[in-house]
């Protein structure tokens, strides 16, 4: 998750320290919008950092220390730190403003919000603001963040999240002779990534000198590794003790 730091839209500095979170917090996340009359006229992602400067301009000159937002997203999908998420916000009203994380959206009455705004706040929710989503209209008397963004929020908030990208599995060090459990005496000499099978008793021998005795698996336990080489020979002239399959 990228966040960028207030130097990116040249904040100043709060008139005053950031007060700490209140117990229980920070939990959730209160969406916002900027919802000043017609559009906010971003042109290009060049006009987002002066956007927020002019935010935190109006707010210093109306009685708030900073900018009241714990975090900004333009409509390019850029996440920018506005207080930051080390100390309480102030858009939210005071009384969730200790305990919820606030985000605005760079929208005015006259704008739509984005895709790329849409993945972020679902990006930040499954990562740093774990909770509930929630438009500003439910914790505080007002319209913010707009009937299309609320009607975002609560299509969206109770979605499944989802699955995680799958780590494959590393190559490991050490290759292992390994069978199932199910009675089957074929033994596979496997790195999780990579098998073969053994082709006769003589290899086994040697391949157990080197790799240690053979493991029985679950089937769950195999990690469904790319076989490689050929299958065993077939019957005739394969050793009694490997039986026909």
């Amino acid at each position: 998750m990228n966040i960028l730091p207030r130097s990116a839209w040249g904040a100043v500095p709060p008139k005053t320290p950031g007060r700490p979170w209140g117990t229980g917090g920070p939990i959730d996340l209160v969406v916002h919008w900027v919802g000043g009359a017609g559009s906010i006229n971003i042109r290009s992602h060049e006009d987002c950092p002066t956007r927020i400067k002019a935010i935190q301009s109006y707010e210093m000159a109306n009685g708030y220390s900073d900018i009241a937002y714990n975090l900004v997203i333009c409509p390019h999908g850029t996440i920018y730190e506005g207080r930051g998420l080390q100390v309480r916000g102030a858009a939210n009203g005071p009384q969730t403003n200790g305990t919820k994380p606030s985000v605005c959206l760079l929208l005015n009455v006259a704008d739509t919000m984005t895709p790329a705004m849409q993945d972020r706040i679902l990006d930040l929710n499954r990562t740093v603001t774990p909770g509930t989503i929630l438009g500003h209209r439910e914790v505080n008397t007002t319209t913010c963040p707009g009937d299309q963004v609320f009607a975002w929020i609560t299509t969206h908030r109770h979605a499944p999240p989802l699955p995680p990208i799958p780590t494959p599995p590393e190559d490991d060090d050490m290759p292992r002779l390994v069978k199932c459990d199910n009675g089957d005496p074929m033994v596979l000499i496997t790195n999780s990534i990579h098998a073969r099978w053994v082709q006769d008793e003589a290899e086994l021998k040697d391949l157990t000198a080197l790799y240690g005795p053979v493991q029985t698996w679950a089937p769950r336990d195999f990690y469904r590794p790319t076989l490689t080489g050929p299958a065993p020979a077939p019957w005739a002239g394969r050793p009694a003790w490997w039986p026909y399959r």
